[in-house]
């Protein structure tokens, strides 16, 4: 989650060689069985239904490679396994970040999406435990175990499971920094990887999804609890006409979003996660055989 991936999601959508899922993140529940209890609020952020899953691709045509973005597939424990069961050949991009900025950013997008009520960033970390036990929870809150932020931004696990299953020549790895300074070089990597002609320059290179907050948080949860109804008016109408009913409501919610700087953590936070993830950016380094140093300065004393 906050690691470019949908930026690299519309950049990869406009190579003539690749489709991409218009709905960026399908999530289907049938890749993460561990992450989906069940619930009604997990209805709301899963897709169960295999068809209308595999919905998401029927614009495909002459399209070499068919993709999605869903990040929840690098936090389950399964998703590996069961993405393999049901396409042995496929190819994974996997996108980091620095773990320190990763964790801040990831409480701020559940804080901005209603899906955690804890706003205060010291606050949520010092929750988890609790969250753990079950207590502390926000109502209707979706996906629970996204609320554990250090479990989900300790990469090495979750990099391994993809690597022990699929192999090294089907797993890539782009850093959000690299995307950050080295954008064309990063995607030009990721089609190399993927197959098709690297030298295609996307029309549209802008950052997508830049950091936002809501103006009014009730109304930005609001527009949370309206995403099933969208999606099942998306399948019922034509897409011209959907488009047309969606207007208006999408002016409200573009209306009460701005791009705001993340609110800054106390430097004994910083220290205090710096810490705590040294041990799993070594880790990583090894295990992707890359020095992560020059990306995320502040791991460069990190133990060998």
């Amino acid at each position: 989650m906050k690691a470019g991936t949908t930026s690299m999601h519309h950049y990869l959508a406009q190579h003539p060689d690749i489709y991409m899922s218009p709905r960026k993140e399908p999530r289907y529940s049938g890749f993460v069985p561990d992450l989906d209890t069940g619930s009604a609020a997990d209805g709301r952020f899963f897709t169960r239904d295999l068809d209308e899953y595999l919905g998401n691709f029927a614009g495909a045509t002459v399209e070499r490679i068919v993709g999605e973005s869903s990040h929840v597939y690098l936090h389950s424990s399964e998703a590996a396994r069961l993405i393999h069961e049901f396409a042995p050949d496929a190819r994974i991009l996997i996108m980091l970040r620095d773990p320190v900025k990763s964790i801040h950013s990831r409480h701020q997008q559940q804080v901005w999406m209603g899906r955690d009520d804890i706003t205060d960033f010291a606050a949520a970390i010092a929750a988890e435990e609790d969250r753990r036990a079950g207590r502390r929870l926000p109502p209707e809150a979706p996906y629970t175990r996204g609320l554990q932020y250090r479990e989900a931004c300790t990469m090495t696990p979750q990099v391994r499971r993809y690597l022990d299953v699929f192999g090294r020549e089907r797993v890539y790895f782009v850093l959000l920094e690299d995307l950050a300074t080295k954008r064309l070089e990063a995607y030009r990597g990721v089609l190399e990887f993927l197959g098709v002609d690297p030298d295609f320059v996307p029309p549209v290179m802008d950052v997508i999804n830049p950091n936002t907050e809501a103006r009014v948080v009730g109304l930005q949860r609001t527009r949370q609890r309206l995403m099933p109804v969208e999606m099942v008016v998306r399948r019922l109408v034509p897409r011209r006409l959907f488009g047309v009913l969606k207007a208006p409501l999408k002016a409200v919610w573009d209306a009460n979003l701005r791009q705001a700087p993340r609110p800054p953590m106390s430097a004994e936070l910083e220290t205090e996660l710096t810490d705590y993830f040294a041990p799993d950016v070594a880790s990583l380094r090894r295990l992707i055989g890359r020095d992560l140093a020059a990306a995320w300065p502040r791991f460069r004393d990190a133990p060998p």
